[in-house]
């Protein structure tokens, strides 16, 4: 009984070593054949090193973040905008205006700015009126006329409500104004700003703008002239149109 017992178990035993075997050769065939089909493949490339890969595709116009969408090389942006002097506590002063420029390159530019104000009164000058009190505006900017250097060192893309994807472009400006004013001279500017151009497209973008003047007056008051420093915050928003048309991209 005890022969048949142990006769028994080396049958199941090989039983079972051999359908692992076979199983185990099936595996073997088929990454054989697997490799085959790779080694195969690899040959219809023609391919003689990793080092030609690079020549399979061609890379000069895949829309990645190394170019940009809009661009701006050799090309002129006409931005007409509105906007309002932010740091004026008694007067609303409205702006009507545009900026004109050339790119010579992706980050580099020349920008010429004409902007005319309008002035209206707060609701506190009207409290003050009723109080007794008598408010004027010492100088009553009326437009700048000037020149910057435009600086765009920062691009990239950003998601919009997870709906699409659009390229700005963030940049700085500095440089020169003619302020008209209502005072005796007309006083020089100094101007830097800084804002961001969202493209619509190859040739329209959506633009933001501060801009900061600062400027020495000399005004009167109470019938006595004084020299004084004065400082104006704009900002501006509108349309960019670039021209002529992009020969890339």
């Amino acid at each position: 009984m005890r022969f048949y017992t142990i006769l028994f178990l080396h049958l199941s035993l090989l039983l079972a070593f051999s359908a692992n075997a076979q199983e185990i050769d099936e595996i073997l065939e088929r990454e054989e054949e697997s490799l085959d089909v790779a080694d195969e493949n690899v040959k219809n490339l023609n391919v003689k090193d990793f080092s030609s890969l690079e020549k399979l595709v061609p890379f000069d116009d895949i829309a990645v973040i190394q170019k940009r969408y809009l661009p701006r090389t050799k090309r002129f942006e006409f931005f007409p905008n509105v906007g309002m002097i932010l740091n004026d506590a008694f007067f609303t002063n409205y702006i009507f205006g545009g900026k004109f420029a050339y790119h010579f390159s992706e980050k580099w530019g020349l920008e010429a700015t004409y902007l005319a104000l309008s002035q209206s009164e707060k609701q506190v000058v009207d409290d003050l009126d009723s109080e007794g009190v008598e408010t004027t505006s010492i100088l009553t900017p009326e437009s700048y006329m000037g020149i910057d250097l435009k600086w765009v060192p920062i691009y990239g893309k950003m998601a919009w409500m997870n709906q699409e994807i659009i390229p700005f472009d963030f940049y700085f400006t500095f440089g020169l104004a003619t302020l008209d004013a209502d005072s005796a001279d007309s006083p020089m500017a100094v101007h830097v700003g800084a804002g961001q151009s969202f493209a619509v497209n190859k040739y329209t973008a959506i633009r933001w703008d501060t801009s900061l003047y600062w400027y020495s007056a000399e005004v009167t008051t109470n019938g006595r002239k004084e020299d004084g420093s004065y400082m104006n915050l704009h900002l501006t928003i509108g349309a960019s149109f670039f021209f002529p048309e992009a020969k890339y991209r």
